[in-house]
């Protein structure tokens, strides 16, 4: 189980003062804007100490952090001040080092990520809910599905997979972990470039219309989904769009899917 440590401020104080900070609304902050953060809240480390931890967050190098990243390094760099850095809180540390190693080897090796039994894997880290697993994990995911058939039919065939769109589907779900949910339907759902590929799409889409629908219909109607990744919208509507080809759906589509549809297009 993934370990959850409170820190001295609330979430909602966190919120408050990365609100404060992000004075563009561009929804991230830069790493002296946290140490700000951080004095504010009463939470003092090192600097040496908490820009170890924001490098660390901060998976694509841009030098900023998004607010669910700001409150990981909230309780991070509360666990160090009170000198709990416990065991459960280093097997944390190992099992996001392995997500992020299967992601990289996702990116340039997808087929040997699945010829060496790791689906499974990384749909576990993306069910465990930890906002930033679960980013990285739907991100290998994603890769894995768009390698070709043979890889989407064990990522669609995953049996958790359903409670993972589920949980992207829920208004506080994080915009980048949504987003890749999108990118991940789009692989899996959208139109096959083949003939015989058909009847796979078809199984894959009828399977996940319950889970999917609602998500990509929630993500329609989110801007910070839509409008931070311009791969967003593409990808919400190539999944609808092959879900809108299955009769068998054409009667549960109703008008959030047509709407989500054409937001997208």
């Amino acid at each position: 189980e993934l370990p959850t440590f409170k820190p001295l401020a609330s979430r909602s104080e966190a919120r408050r003062v990365f609100e404060g900070f992000d004075t563009d609304g561009s929804g991230c902050i830069d790493f002296p804007e946290v140490v700000l953060g951080l004095k504010a809240l009463g939470i003092a480390v090192p600097e040496s100490e908490a820009r170890a931890t924001f490098d660390s967050l901060d998976h694509d190098g841009s030098g900023k952090l998004e607010l669910h990243e700001f409150s990981l390094l909230l309780e991070r760099c509360e666990l160090a001040r009170q000198g709990r850095d416990t065991q459960q809180h280093l097997d944390f540390e190992r099992h996001v080092a392995a997500v992020r190693a299967l992601h990289a080897q996702a990116q340039t090796a997808p087929l040997e990520v699945v010829a060496e039994g790791e689906v499974p894997t990384l749909v576990r880290a993306a069910a465990g809910g930890h906002p930033a697993v679960l980013q990285l994990a739907l991100s290998a995911l994603s890769a894995l599905a768009e390698a070709g058939l043979s890889c989407a039919l064990q990522v669609g065939g995953a049996k958790e997979l359903p409670a993972i769109l589920t949980s992207l589907a829920r208004p506080a779900a994080v915009a980048a972990a949504v987003q890749q949910g999108a990118r991940l339907l789009a692989a899996l759902l959208g139109d096959e470039s083949a003939a015989n590929e058909a009847k796979f799409r078809r199984k894959l889409r009828l399977s996940l219309a319950d889970a999917a629908l609602p998500m990509l219909v929630a993500a329609a109607g989110r801007p910070d989904v839509l409008h931070r990744h311009d791969r967003a919208g593409p990808w919400i509507a190539a999944a609808l769009a092959g879900m809108a080809a299955e009769e068998e759906l054409a009667g549960t589509f109703g008008t959030g899917g047509g709407a989500a549809l054409r937001v997208c297009c």
